[in-house]
């Protein structure tokens, strides 16, 4: 005798996700950001997967910026297409290109999301929807 358990899995796995994406949003909203746009935890994306008793979950962000502000960047040259408008001490600047002197990280994502808190958040947030 067989018994279907798809409604069973399905209903799993959005138990699962859903329990996933409010563990990042409270994790997203705790961390310490260098400037608080709101557009890092706006952008942060949730995948789960997985199945049976073996799941993982990630979180990342779609903002290209995020990485740079977390681990820094060596100096370099950004091209304006054609041209780059800034503000500088006021005055509006307008040119071809700029030498960017680099930027030491924030570890702002790194220190502030540790396994260990994602962790925690996932499993609070489960506990909240069972």
């Amino acid at each position: 005798m067989s018994v279907d358990v798809s409604d069973l899995k399905a209903a799993v796995a959005d138990w699962i996700d859903a329990g996933c994406a409010a563990a990042a949003a409270e994790l997203g909203g705790q961390l310490d950001v260098p400037v608080k746009t709101g557009a890092l935890l706006a952008s942060q994306q949730v995948d789960t997967g997985g199945g049976g008793f073996e799941w993982s979950g990630s979180l990342a962000f779609t903002e290209d910026y995020a990485s740079y502000t977390d681990t820094g960047s060596d100096p370099h040259r950004i091209e304006g297409n054609p041209l780059l408008a800034f503000e500088m001490d006021g005055d509006l600047v307008i040119v071809h290109s700029v030498n960017h002197p680099g930027s030491p990280g924030t570890r702002w994502f790194e220190d502030g999301a540790s396994d260990e808190m994602w962790a925690q958040a996932v499993e609070a947030n489960l506990g909240d929807l069972g």
